[in-house]
C-alpha cells in the first residue's frame, strides 16, 4: 500500500511540473495553432486594431489635406457697404460720437484710438478720428488720418470720397486752397462712379 501511494504522489508531482504553458516553473507565451477554436478571437482582435490604425492615419491625412491648401496673400477687397465692425469697436465708435456731440473732443479721439486698436484696418474709424482732430484745430494730423483711411479703403469709392472730402477740409483749414481743390475734385470723381451716397 505504501509503495503504491508513493508512486501515485511521485506521478502527481511530476505531472504538475509538466503543465502546459509552464517550463522550469515559469509561464510561457501561449501559441495558438491554426485551426484552433482560439484562433478566431485573436484574428478578429488583430483586424480591429489594424482597422483603427488605418482610420487614425486617414483622419490625420485628411486633416493635412485640409490644411495644405494654398494660402492667398492678396489683400481682401470687400464690396461697398459689406464691412462689419467687431461689436467692441462698434460700441467704442458710438461712445466717441456721444463725446463729440457733447463737445468732449479729446475723449472722442481717445475712444476712437481704442477702436482702432481693435479694428486697425477700418477706414471709417480713421475718417471719424480725422474729423475729430480737424475740429480740434489739428489739420495736419487730421489729414494724415484721412489719408491712412484712403489707403485702406481700396475699391470702396463711397468711403474714399468721404475721406477725400475730409482731406479737402483739412487743406482749406491749412490755407492750402490748391490742395483743397484737388482733393475736392478727387472726391467728386469718386462720387460720380455710378452711385450716390449724399
Amino acid at each position: 500500500m505504501m509503495p503504491r501511494l508513493s508512486v501515485l504522489l511521485l506521478v502527481c508531482l511530476l505531472g504538475g511540473c509538466a503543465l502546459p504553458g509552464y517550463e522550469n516553473g515559469r509561464p510561457q507565451p501561449v501559441v495558438v495553432e491554426r485551426g484552433s477554436p482560439y484562433e478566431e478571437p485573436a484574428r478578429h482582435e488583430e483586424a480591429r486594431r489594424s482597422r483603427d490604425t488605418k482610420t487614425e492615419r486617414g483622419d490625420a491625412s485628411s486633416r493635412a489635406e485640409e490644411n495644405s491648401g494654398p494660402i492667398s496673400s492678396a489683400p481682401v477687397t470687400r464690396p461697398e457697404g459689406s464691412r462689419t465692425l467687431p461689436p467692441a469697436a462698434l460700441a467704442l465708435v458710438a461712445q466717441a460720437r456721444t463725446h463729440r456731440e457733447a463737445g468732449r473732443l479729446s475723449d472722442a479721439a481717445v475712444t476712437l484710438e481704442r477702436a482702432l486698436r481693435i479694428a486697425p484696418r477700418e477706414p471709417s474709424i480713421y475718417r471719424e478720428l480725422a474729423e475729430v482732430r480737424l475740429q480740434e484745430g489739428k489739420s495736419a494730423q487730421a489729414e494724415q488720418f484721412a489719408r491712412k483711411g484712403i489707403s485702406l479703403a481700396a475699391g470702396e469709392d463711397a468711403e474714399q470720397a468721404r475721406l477725400w472730402t475730409v482731406v479737402a477740409e483739412c487743406r482749406w483749414a491749412a490755407k492750402d486752397s490748391e490742395g483743397a481743390l484737388a482733393a475736392e475734385k478727387k472726391a467728386k470723381e469718386l462720387r460720380g462712379r455710378g452711385w450716390s451716397f449724399w
